[in-house]
């Protein structure tokens, strides 16, 4: 077992002591030094006895070893209140940020996993009509009478949304990354699409079409699970 000296050197250097620990020594070190003052006095209540005969050099020493261990205990306490009050400080902002950050960990949770499966969809469906939109502007007949400014050209999705510009019509489809929950299922948006200079065959095309739909179906069950536990709360 340590020695109260032994632990008030280790309680000011270790990087792993913690306020508590601190305080409990600090109430022992304070009952240390106590007991080492009364142990000078009587140390030098012996030596300064007229009836004993002593050896004066070992009584000294006695008395300077008492003096000096309540010293060294007496300038200890006051030092371990200031680490003390430094760490528990330390620990008291540490446990805000704590609490803080697991809020808005809560928080993340319960937006994001059902957030990105419902814009993920809505990405694919603007994607979709947007192909549609775009085949009917292309196919519309240039030689008609009414071909030109008869306000019967499509915007894109995003345009219509937002009454913005052509330069800018895209702006949200094109840019937009939305990774999913779960980080080894890559990105709900964009969706993964080889780029490959040949084309794939039904079984091909059928695997990685089940493989998108598996990930989907995981980020689902996990926004359902969220929905759950908050529906629960």
């Amino acid at each position: 077992m340590d020695t109260p000296e032994q632990e008030i050197a280790l309680a000011l250097t270790s990087p792993d002591v913690t306020s508590s620990d601190l305080a409990k020594l600090i109430d022992r070190a304070a009952t240390a030094a106590a007991a080492a003052d009364e142990e000078v006095a009587n140390e030098r209540k012996r030596a300064l006895d007229p009836t004993v005969i002593v050896d004066t050099q070992a009584a000294s020493a006695a008395v300077f070893n008492a003096e000096l261990k309540r010293d060294r205990l007496q300038a200890a306490v006051p030092r371990l209140q200031q680490r003390f009050t430094k760490l528990e400080a330390a620990e008291l902002e540490y446990d805000d940020i704590q609490a803080r950050r697991d809020i808005l960990a809560a928080e993340l949770r319960a937006l994001y996993p059902p957030f990105v499966v419902k814009l993920a969809d809505l990405m694919d469906r603007i994607e979709a009509i947007d192909g549609e939109v775009k085949r009917i502007n292309a196919t519309k007949p240039v030689d008609a009478d009414a071909a030109n400014g008869d306000g019967r050209h499509l915007d894109l999705v995003e345009t219509a949304a937002r009454d913005a510009g052509r330069l800018n019509e895209t702006l949200i489809v094109r840019d937009l990354k939305l990774p999913h929950w779960n980080s080894a299922d890559g990105f709900a948006w964009p969706p993964f699409r080889l780029a490959l200079p040949f084309k794939l065959s039904e079984l091909e095309e059928s695997q990685i079409r089940q493989q998108r739909d598996e990930v989907r179906q995981r980020a689902r069950d996990i926004a359902t699970e969220v929905e759950r536990e908050l529906a629960t709360e």
